[in-house]
């Protein structure tokens, strides 16, 4: 067999490999693409990256014919170990944040490296770290973390897969630094200009649309200029590189197909989909109409989630307190919860004090894509430093309509949330409503706001790293205002469908 017969024989095995680990992980993005998802450029940024390294292995390169084939093999093993460590132990810990982490790509990124360590070297590999690094840079969260800073909308999500899928053709087509910087320069250019005319002939079109058709034109007419600048120029031919035995390199072979089996054999957590009910058939509004025996305190629009979510998204919060002749409220026998200060435990005239009006904060999230509440959950809206969370208990609300409870105890203000989250369709958009009630309901008490808190939460997911889950986990939770925000969310949704 040739030499070029033996490499791209490893190339496919190591293909065939990742698949098979990673199987789960390939079927989410296409799923995730199909249905709307941005994730569209993934598969498409995959594959230039692959004809990027063609075309630098095509360039001339001088390497010293040298392989440690006992060093690779070490190498790619551990290598594949990390893989599948990352996989088994680190992706389960944040299954909630599945969808916006995608931690397992990153797994599948370093098998996919240790692989080629063990089939081709290191010396190879190591000649090819740029294209690494961009494989690094180019994923799902670094990508919608640029989206958010360019906009949220669809002209950014274009834009940024055009920064982002550029970077490979640059590496693909340039021979110098220099010329990769330049050629980056123009795919950008070329991208961006295709960008500005799709959108606008064609406004209407979906995201991945705005994702790909821009990176093609522009990476099309990006190797076409520089195909004819460079015509009549001398092709050179690529240094030998350095030479492989193979009988090791089948040995190597039969070793990555067993452990991508052991690898494939571990499961991603469970899908952390978000249940959407079937809500009224009206359009959706920035906030929900207020039941009878409640009366709107409050009202307010947050306008930064257009810059996180898009130019679609709405994010509005209502603060609701029960009417004097709310008597379904009232047969509660609600007492008087905790003010959160030691003065008022221990002031003797709070026995006689009649106990303060409910009050529940309405937080309505609007979003015009299904699959955007599985990347987003609930925990992106709110600052969660300091704070522990309960397991989720199920509730049905009436209507075909069914919402998680659960509590939050802030241990900085020490006081604790009960909260309740339910999602449903309305017309052309999707809802998460979120309310939430505290035990502090003295007037003026402040409920926590909607806030973009993307530092915080990060802490709060390293701490989840190196702590677990059960670190930040109420393990024996107290539901205080249980009956109070069930009763309350029930009322609620019937007024929706009140003359449905």
């Amino acid at each position: 067999m040739s030499v070029e017969s033996r490499r791209a024989a490893r190339s496919l095995a190591i293909i065939a490999a990742a698949l098979l680990a990673f199987w789960p992980t390939w079927k989410y993005i296409v799923s995730a693409t199909w249905t709307g998802g941005d994730v569209g450029y993934y598969p498409l940024f995959i594959l230039l990256v692959v004809l990027a390294a063609i075309g630098m292995a095509r360039q001339p390169r001088h390497t010293l014919p040298i392989s440690d084939r006992q060093a690779n093999a070490i190498a790619g093993t551990l290598g594949i170990a990390v893989a599948a460590l990352i996989k088994l132990l680190v992706v389960p810990r944040y299954a909630e944040q599945y969808a916006l982490l995608q931690i397992d790509l990153l797994a599948a990124l370093v098998f996919v490296l240790s692989a080629t360590v063990l089939l081709f070297g290191l010396r190879q590999v190591g000649t090819y770290w740029p294209l690494w690094l961009v494989l690094i840079i180019g994923g799902p969260l670094a990508y919608r973390l640029l989206v958010s800073l360019l906009g949220g909308d669809a002209r950014a999500a274009g834009t940024a897969s055009i920064l982002v899928c550029s970077s490979a053709i640059a590496l693909g087509l340039g021979h110098r630094a220099r010329d990769r910087v330049a050629i980056y320069g123009l795919a950008v250019v070329l991208g961006s200009a295709s960008l500005a005319v799709l959108l606008e002939l064609a406004p209407g079109l979906g995201l991945v649309q705005f994702q790909r058709l821009p990176v093609v034109v522009g990476g099309l007419a990006t190797w076409l200029i520089v195909r004819i600048r460079r015509r009549g120029a001398i092709a050179r031919a690529p240094s030998p590189s350095a030479p492989s035995g193979g009988e090791s390199s089948w040995r190597s072979v039969t070793t990555l197909g067993l452990a991508a089996g052991l690898v494939a054999v571990i499961p991603l957590p469970a899908s952390v989909q978000e249940a959407v009910g079937r809500g009224p058939d009206r359009a959706a509004r920035i906030t929900q109409t207020v039941p009878a025996g409640w009366g709107e305190e409050s009202r307010v629009e947050y306008t930064w989630v257009r810059r996180y979510f898009g130019p679609e998204a709405t994010l509005g919060r209502q603060l609701l307190r029960a009417a004097p002749g709310n008597a379904e409220i009232a047969s509660l026998g609600l007492g008087a919860p905790s003010s959160g200060t030691i003065a008022a435990l221990l002031d003797a005239e709070m026995s006689g004090k009649e106990a303060p009006t409910p009050r529940v904060a309405v937080d309505t999230f609007s979003l015009p894509n299904r699959v955007q509440l599985d990347i987003y959950p609930v925990s992106t809206l709110y600052d969660l430093g300091g704070t522990r969370r309960s397991n989720p208990v199920m509730v049905d609300l009436g209507h075909g309509v069914a919402g998680m409870l659960y509590t939050v105890i802030d241990e900085q203000q020490y006081l604790t949330q009960t909260r309740l989250v339910f999602s449903w369709q309305r017309g052309e958009s999707v809802q998460r409503v979120v309310l939430t009630t505290q035990d502090n309901r003295e007037a003026g008490a402040r409920v926590p706001e909607p806030q973009p808190s993307m530092a915080s939460n990060l802490t709060v997911l390293l701490e989840i790293f190196f702590r677990g889950n059960d670190a930040l986990t109420d393990s024996e939770p107290a539901l205080k205002d249980a009956r109070l925000i069930t009763t309350f969310a029930r009322q609620l949704v019937a007024a929706q469908f009140q003359g449905h």
